[in-house]
């Protein structure tokens, strides 16, 4: 049984990963940065409550296809619809559509991906990590210990950037540049994201008072840092600036965030669920989250206006491509009667 205040969760996740995409004002653009960590703590949520123990190799085909090959698949229809409006588009190099295969940038958007797909690798052994401690201040601890390391080693590297001269020998500036290769998309990103997935498994297990005193601990450590950031250079930096290699203020406000909107999200709900077709339209966008997200790309890139109603442009069109795929796909499965084939393609091109 879906539950409908993750649900909920889910379709606010997206709808503010795709407003980031239309390049709102500055302040809209900042409030929304709570985003990703919204979804990656969700997943954690959703790990916890739906998995079953089963080989590892098993489950990583099955999270393979389920995130890379539906990004795959839209990528292979994307670029050759892509060179028949544009042929001489940069995205079309070859250096771009490999690193968009690869998650790795490219025409942009997919980095998400790569994200979702790093902590899904490690997220069985996080699972074990949660289930061996019972104690959720022990649990908590541990994760804020694993995290001061990490902030630690990232401002050593930054620091080492900062400082890093031209004239070191060719052969250590190779080696360094594959340090921050395999560093900045990797190890940057799987660290602070696989401690919100495991903050995510335990969540559920934290009383509403706990919740309550995280949350009040965490709006003070936030507080905090734009304190000592604001006497450091004067002004108060938003935490969207603290993004892409995730960092104590833009992590901290993602997590207060969500932890907030799990308090709230069964009022949110039903203020929001009195209409039907408000209901629906979550149900569907949660749902088919990852294509929606996918088939707005394209949109985005041709559209260029007003930001709100590009936005509202956006989120239409991609619900409605998505909702006419999803038509199409169970057209084709009544005409299948191999039951792995059907649930297959319903795999891939739905979800």
């Amino acid at each position: 049984m879906r539950n409908h205040k993750l649900d909920l969760l889910r379709f606010i996740g997206l709808v503010l990963i795709m407003l980031a995409h239309v390049e709102p004002p500055r302040t809209i653009l900042n409030l929304r940065s709570f985003d990703v960590p919204l979804m990656i703590v969700l997943s954690g949520i959703t790990f916890g409550l739906s998995y079953k123990e089963e080989p590892y190799l098993k489950y990583l085909i099955k999270r393979i296809k389920r995130l890379v090959f539906p990004v795959w698949i839209f990528l292979t229809l994307y670029f050759p619809l892509l060179y028949l409006i544009d042929p001489a588009a940069d995205s079309l190099s070859q250096e771009a559509i490999f690193k968009s295969y690869f998650l790795m940038g490219g025409i942009g958007y997919v980095w998400i991906i790569r994200v979702f797909l790093m902590v899904a690798l490690v997220a069985p052994l996080l699972y074990l990590f949660h289930r061996r401690i019972e104690s959720n201040s022990a649990f908590l601890i541990y994760l804020l210990a694993i995290y001061v390391g990490y902030e630690w080693s990232r401002y050593l590297f930054t620091l080492y950037l900062a400082n890093a001269t031209p004239d070191i020998p060719h052969f250590f500036q190779n080696l360094v540049n594959l340090i921050g290769f395999l560093l900045v998309p990797y190890s940057f990103y799987l660290v602070p994201y696989s401690l919100l997935f495991a903050f995510g498994l335990r969540l559920p297990h934290i009383s509403t008072r706990g919740k309550y005193r995280l949350l009040w601990l965490l709006s003070a450590c936030l507080i905090g840092f734009a304190v000592v950031r604001f006497a450091q250079s004067g002004r108060i930096f938003p935490s969207q600036m603290f993004k892409m290699i995730p960092s104590n203020y833009y992590l901290t406000y993602g997590i207060a965030a969500t932890t907030f909107l799990v308090i709230k999200g069964d009022v949110i709900w039903q203020i929001l669920t009195k209409n039907t077709l408000i209901e629906k339209t979550i149900l569907f966008v949660a749902k088919n989250s990852l294509w929606i997200y996918l088939l707005h790309i394209p949109i985005v890139k041709v559209i260029d206006t007003n930001f709100a109603l590009e936005y509202a442009i956006a989120f239409f069109l991609s619900v409605c491509l998505m909702a006419l795929q999803a038509y199409l796909v169970n057209q084709i499965c009544l005409q299948i009667s191999h039951r792995g084939l059907k649930k297959n393609l319903k795999i891939l091109l739905t979800g």
